[in-house]
C-alpha cells in the first residue's frame, strides 16, 4: 500500500448545474502533504519522480481543468533535508518559480512576498503560452515551510481569466495539523 493517503470532501451544492455555470469548489485534503485546498472539481492526482544532483524528487501534482478552460493546480514536494541544507529556502523558491516559467513559456509579471507563517512565500503573476501557443494568464503561489514545498497555480485564457477566482483558490489553502510531527 503506498504512502499517500488522500481523502477527497465532496460538498453537495443540492442544485442542478449546467455547463455554464462555474464549478462548485470541492475541499480537498492531502495527509502525505498536510494540506487543504479549494479545488473546482475532482482533481486528477499525477506523481512524478525527477533525478536531481541531490537525489529524486518525489512532487504530487492535483490538477482540475474547468469547462471554462482553466487549470487548476497545486504540487507538493518533500524536499531533500540536503537541498534545505545547501542552497536554502529563498534558493529552492526562485528555481521553482523559474522551473514553472520555463515549462508555461512564461514571462514574469509581478512578484511579490505572501505572509506564510513560519515559512516563505511568493506569489507570481505572469503570462505564459499554452500547448497550441495560445496566450495564457496564470497566477501562482510558492510556499515552503520546514521540507515542504507548496507550488499552486491557475492558468487561462485573457478573455476567461477571473483573478477573484484565483485568489479565492490561492487564499484557501492551509496547512493541517500534523500530529505533533
Amino acid at each position: 500500500m503506498g504512502a499517500l493517503i488522500l481523502t477527497l470532501l465532496v460538498e453537495a451544492t443540492g442544485q442542478g448545474g449546467t455547463k455554464m455555470q462555474p464549478q462548485a469548489w470541492q475541499p480537498l485534503a492531502s495527509t502525505t502533504g498536510h494540506f487543504s485546498i479549494l479545488m473546482p472539481g475532482a482533481p486528477v492526482l499525477e506523481h512524478s519522480v525527477e533525478k536531481s544532483f541531490l537525489g529524486l524528487i518525489h512532487s504530487d501534482i492535483y490538477k482540475v481543468d474547468t469547462d471554462k478552460g482553466e487549470e487548476f493546480s497545486i504540487e507538493f514536494v518533500r524536499v531533500p533535508a540536503v537541498a534545505l541544507f545547501f542552497v536554502g529556502g529563498k534558493s529552492i523558491l526562485n528555481r521553482s518559480k523559474k522551473g514553472l516559467l520555463k515549462d508555461e513559456s512564461g514571462e514574469a509579471v509581478a512578484l511579490s512576498r505572501v505572509p506564510f507563517g513560519e515559512g516563505m512565500g511568493e506569489e507570481l503573476i505572469y503570462k505564459a503560452k499554452g500547448k497550441d501557443g495560445a496566450p495564457l494568464m496564470g497566477m501562482a503561489r510558492f510556499l515552503i515551510l520546514k521540507r515542504n514545498l507548496y507550488i499552486l497555480a491557475v492558468t487561462a485564457s485573457p478573455s476567461q481569466w477571473d483573478k477573484s477566482r484565483a485568489e479565492e483558490f490561492l487564499n484557501s489553502f492551509e496547512i493541517l495539523p500534523t500530529d505533533g510531527k
